[in-house]
């Protein structure tokens, strides 16, 4: 009993804020194709993966090939990928070269030439982020954005954001965040403000709050709800997942304007899934073409 007690007190573990409401963007937004892709991956006996894919979205078609490199050693991953669009990108993870601090630096050859830079860290006390990023190297222009989160007791945790955009030139606050969120082993509930860049001279102000269950070992719910305190917008996403048996699982939402979306993953076999999913728009006058997909994803893995 007081064992159970102990853990029941112990503060929550450190999670970044941006990761706050993860369960549940992820349910609303992971396995929903509105694309025909094709993909393949492979891995050798020395650390090496590669993977291939071919996607069309309406008349484009764009492929990729991707080998990743690991280096357990030093707990550092290397991704580079090559697509039909002359983009040459290499991914670089470092996840523990100090304790609790993980690097990621990416650079984009291409028609136009990005770069990102970005170091978490995570403290049993705090955890915090930092993204310096920038296009149309090496001129520009930069962006900055960064994140602090506090455990408070053992469920609760705060946090907040901050966005700019032109740095060293505007320093244009693109958007400030805060939240509090309620943590147990089942769920996740929680509240956001967010002051966004200005319009018509006013900055948005836009409230949220957002809630992830689940409800058994084979379903899992999670909704979300914003409204724009000056512009009087509300948006809104239901989602809900139901592993229907062991090999396959539904997914579908509902959001704002009538959306509706459904999908269906099935393991045709260890190596082998598929995925199959739809949108439509339910409100006549509302729907437009864009607003009606259809996709797939066959991924073999082995």
């Amino acid at each position: 009993m007081s064992s159970n007690n102990n853990n029941n007190n112990k503060p929550c573990p450190p999670c970044l804020f941006e990761d706050f409401d993860k369960c549940q963007r992820d349910l609303a937004t992971e396995n929903f194709p509105d694309s025909f892709k094709v993909e393949v991956g492979t891995k050798t006996d020395n650390n090496l993966e590669f993977a291939g894919s071919v996607t069309r979205t309406g008349d484009n078609v764009k492929g990729s090939v991707t080998p990743k490199f690991s280096f357990p050693a030093y707990k550092s991953v290397i991704k580079t990928t090559v697509d039909t669009s002359s983009l040459i990108k290499v991914d670089t993870t470092i996840s523990e070269l100090v304790e609790g601090v993980k690097i990621n630096v990416v650079s984009e050859l291409g028609p136009c030439t990005k770069g990102k830079f970005n170091v978490d860290y995570k403290h049993a006390k705090f955890a915090t982020a930092l993204t310096l990023s920038g296009s149309s190297l090496p001129n520009g222009p930069f962006n900055l954005d960064t994140s602090l989160a506090v455990p408070i007791g053992c469920r609760f945790l705060a946090g907040s954001s901050l966005s700019v955009s032109n740095l060293g030139a505007e320093n244009d606050i693109k958007s400030v965040k805060g939240g509090l969120f309620y943590k147990e082993k089942q769920f996740t509930i929680g509240a956001t403000v967010t002051s966004g860049s200005q319009s018509m001279g006013n900055r948005s102000l836009v409230g949220g709050l957002s809630y992830f269950q689940t409800v058994n070992a084979s379903t899992n719910v999670g909704a979300s709800v914003s409204y724009d305190l000056r512009g009087g917008e509300t948006s809104m996403c239901l989602a809900l997942s139901h592993k229907l048996r062991d090999d396959l699982t539904s997914k579908v939402k509902v959001g704002s304007c009538g959306l509706v979306a459904a999908s269906l993953s099935q393991k045709i076999n260890p190596n082998v899934n598929l995925l199959l999913g739809g949108q439509v728009n339910m409100i006549r006058g509302l729907s437009s073409a864009k607003d009606n997909k259809v996709g797939f994803n066959l991924s073999f893995k082995n």
